[in-house]
């Protein structure tokens, strides 16, 4: 008869969500260099086949991820400062993935299971970090567009 796992094991390892954030990490990285930013700070996703933004269209405001596309691919092209001033969000969503695609290396490399980074206080502050960012920058686009 087997005995079930001890909790003091701790938590298992497992490749597949490291594995699947990296694939998806690569797949932003090489859509940001493909498409070219729109001089407009928004709509570099109509490159995709994507509609104009609706909420856009309809209120005459940018909607809270307006210039997140452009903003990525700006940043890829080594314009730091033309993606703060597209989308300060973006960039720094743009970072913060890549910052997050080297801690996935490590704890793919160390064996880390990812519960071990998604319990820690840090990350709880940078997810309240990002979306106060996330409503800054959206004021911030708010405001330019509307000059």
């Amino acid at each position: 008869m087997m005995n079930p796992p001890s909790e003091s094991m701790g938590p298992s390892f497992s490749a597949l969500p490291y594995a699947i954030y990296l694939i998806c990490l690569v797949f932003i990285i090489i859509l940001s260099i493909e498409l070219s930013p729109s001089a407009e700070g928004h709509g570099t996703h109509r490159q995709l086949g994507f509609p104009p933004c609706g909420f856009l269209t309809v209120t005459g405001y940018p909607c809270p991820s307006c210039g997140l596309t452009t903003s990525f691919s700006y940043l890829v092209r080594g314009h730091g400062i033309k993606s703060l001033e597209t989308q300060p969000f973006g960039a720094f969503l743009f970072i913060t993935l890549i910052v997050f695609g080297i801690i996935a290396l490590v704890g793919l490399v160390k064996k880390i299971p990812v519960s071990v980074f998604m319990e820690s206080m840090l990350f709880e502050r940078i997810q309240v970090l990002l979306l106060v960012l996330f409503l800054l920058s959206w004021i911030y686009k708010i405001c330019i567009m509307a000059v």
